[in-house]
């Protein structure tokens, strides 16, 4: 095949801007590939980030692929949005999407960051797409693969009238799940998308307000698992797992196949509810060791505040019922510098997790067992298309003094680990969902490097902060 023949030929690659450990944890890096080859493009290269270059799976750096060269982009957090600018430049491509000739990739990327704001990315990306990949990757790849390499221009115009078409939501019966190399990664577990969206639409958190849930059918997840050989352990990924209307099936059809549960996390009201029991037979046959739920506060007015409807007696049951089943550790995310919050709703938490601790004692003391309980302590960042969307963030300094103080008051139980993102990369975060396109010069300039220096900030972005909580401070 000579090389004018290979220039017309499109190539697809999904990269991920990120280590192939985290890009093989993402569901989405299998169903962009999944989808490109049930479209007849086989095969599909999946490329990640590492160190600010574009490698393999093994971190081989990737050498540019000239010609029809498309990129399908995955981007669940901001913080990857420098790394993807970082591995535009490591193929020798210029930056910014107005600048690449017909020789260089085309890059389209899609996303939970994206779906909020993709406007500070946006000069660096030939299209966008916001809603599922389903609807939309074929369109995607005959509009990349039709047009004329040297028009660069019209091809971005398709692209963008793809997009200004709305975002499209999938509804059918196929879940996502990953495949070979996710196998290995995790030991033998495979991981099966039960849900999309969330019923719940707690007033922080964008997945239950852009798009209405969907379940799919027990029946289509244990086929999908039943699909991949050698895995024994099934990780069920979605933020509405507790309320999957066929819970019952689809617990028992895993038992069927002999596949053990480990699901993403567990909302307390499902293990202290009527379908307990059920949660529980199936946490001690999986041999399940580590519970996860997010309470997000401590005291029971602010979680009502926020959307939560979880009483603290719920979560003392729910740890009951796992720890009784054999968990032997509890992990619970936590938010802090939520709007209306005092310093006293912190120091709830930390009776709510004393109180967690005297139950999963309790629990583990007819087994002669211990475990320790995992605080994710995050702070509160107001994200766009939510109901608190145009809430202030908290000032750096004041969600530290917070951290530190929820941190002393936590640690005092015993038996804690304590974690989170920092306040300060939350605050970049942030300023990020609120940005628009004139974020791109900061991005530029950091090409694959974040946290940027204050410094830098305020020389691409004055005024950064005020977009963050409406004053101007230092934030080193």
């Amino acid at each position: 095949m000579g090389e004018a023949v290979r220039e017309t030929m499109l190539r697809v690659s999904v990269v991920f801007p990120g280590p192939s450990r985290q890009g093989f944890a993402n569901l989405a890096v299998f169903l962009l590939a999944r989808l490109c080859e049930d479209a007849g493009y086989f095969p599909v290269e999946t490329l990640f980030v590492d160190a600010g270059r574009l490698c393999d799976a093994e971190g081989r750096p990737v050498r540019a692929r000239r010609g029809r060269w498309l990129w399908l982009v995955t981007l669940s957090y901001e913080e990857q949005w420098p790394a993807l600018v970082g591995a535009i430049g490591s193929v020798g491509s210029p930056l910014r999407a107005r600048d690449r000739g017909p020789l260089d990739p085309i890059v389209v990327a899609g996303g939970m960051s994206v779906a909020l704001n993709p406007e500070p990315l946006r000069p660096f990306l030939d299209g966008v797409f916001r809603g599922d990949a389903e609807p939309v990757v074929d369109e995607i790849l005959s509009i990349a693969e039709q047009h004329p390499l040297d028009d660069r221009e019209a091809l971005s115009e398709s692209l963008a009238a793809l997009e200004r078409s709305g975002p499209v939501r999938f509804w059918g019966r196929r879940p996502a799940c990953s495949r070979g190399a996710a196998v290995s990664t995790f030991g033998r577990m495979l991981l099966v998308e039960a849900s999309r969206g969330c019923p719940v639409r707690c007033r922080f958190c964008a997945v239950g307000h852009l798009r209405r849930v969907h379940f799919f059918p027990a029946s289509s997840i244990i086929e999908a698992a039943g699909e991949s050989k050698g895995a024994s352990r099934i990780g069920l990924v979605g933020a509405a797992l507790s309320w999957h209307p066929e819970m019952e099936t689809l617990l028992e059809g895993l038992e069927r196949a002999r596949l053990d549960l480990s699901p993403s996390s567990l909302d307390a009201r499902l293990l202290a509810g009527k379908k307990a029991g059920l949660v529980a037979r199936a946490i001690e046959r999986s041999g399940l060791r580590t519970i996860t739920l997010a309470p997000e506060a401590g005291s029971e007015r602010l979680r009502l505040k926020l959307g939560k409807r979880m009483p603290d007696d719920a979560l003392e049951r729910a740890v009951e019922t796992a720890c009784s089943a054999g968990a032997v550790h509890v992990k619970l995310y936590v938010m802090y510098g939520l709007p209306g919050e005092s310093d006293d709703d912190l120091l709830q938490t930390a009776n709510l997790v004393r109180k967690l601790r005297r139950v999963m004692n309790a629990a583990h003391r007819s087994r002669g067992s211990t475990g320790r309980i995992s605080v994710s302590a995050n702070p509160f960042i107001p994200k766009p298309l939510t109901p608190w969307a145009e809430e202030p963030m908290q000032p750096l300094a004041q969600l530290r003094r917070k951290r530190r103080l929820l941190k002393q008051a936590v640690e005092r139980v015993g038996g804690v680990d304590f974690s989170g993102l920092s306040p300060r990369l939350a605050v970049l975060q942030c300023m990020l969902d609120r940005a628009g396109p004139e974020a791109a010069a900061l991005l530029e300039e950091c090409s694959g490097r974040w946290p940027p220096p204050s410094g830098m900030l305020d020389r691409f972005l004055p005024g950064w902060l005020q977009l963050v909580c409406g004053r101007l401070e230092k934030c080193e």
